[in-house]
């Protein structure tokens, strides 16, 4: 997975970014949309469907983000846990439109269990990030906010999970060294 030369890496790492900066507005836009309060839950208007359809997006463009920076990172022991963030939020992201727009009882499980899967795992990479050696070590913190962003999403909490998706993707994009993270 993860390759010897560094210009194999940077490249990767600016488009990991690029995705974490989209999942981030995504996340945000969604929170813009939480203000004219739909029902996202058994939608029957289009503010209700767009609400439905963004969450979900939201989630499997971060997970997606999550999976390509796990490829590209040169973190050596413990980079799995970076897969498992994405794999677990994407999953939620699915479960989300199965349940929400489709209105399938069994997506409720996949979007609770694997919201439970990515924030546990986030966690765990954020105390990973944190204590791997680099100069960007301090993303960590960005992956612990983006969790507790996520634990209180109707009290603004998706404006800081939003925002710590695109710093942290603006923090991959902008760094140019071979040992980022």
């Amino acid at each position: 997975m993860h390759t010897e030369g560094s210009e194999s890496r940077r490249p990767g790492l600016r488009w990991v970014g690029v995705w974490f900066i989209a999942a981030g507005v995504l996340v945000v836009s969604r929170a813009v949309i939480e203000w004219a309060d739909p029902v996202y839950w058994n939608p029957s208007s289009l503010l209700d469907y767009s609400a439905a359809v963004l969450t979900t997006v939201a989630w499997v463009v971060t997970g997606i983000a999550f999976i390509l920076w796990w490829r590209t990172t040169p973190i050596r022991r413990g980079a799995e846990i970076l897969l498992l963030v994405g794999v677990g939020t994407a999953v939620s992201g699915i479960g989300n439109f199965l349940e929400d727009v489709l209105s399938l009882e069994f997506g409720e499980l996949l979007f609770t269990y694997g919201g439970m899967i990515g924030a546990i795992a986030a966690l765990l990479a954020g105390v990973l990030v944190l204590t791997v050696r680099h100069p960007l070590r301090w993303t960590g913190i960005l992956l612990f906010t983006f969790v507790g962003g996520g634990i209180f999403p109707d009290s603004g909490g998706q404006f800081v999970t939003g925002a710590s998706l695109a710093a942290l993707g603006a923090s991959l994009a902008m760094y140019r060294r071979a040992d980022a993270v």
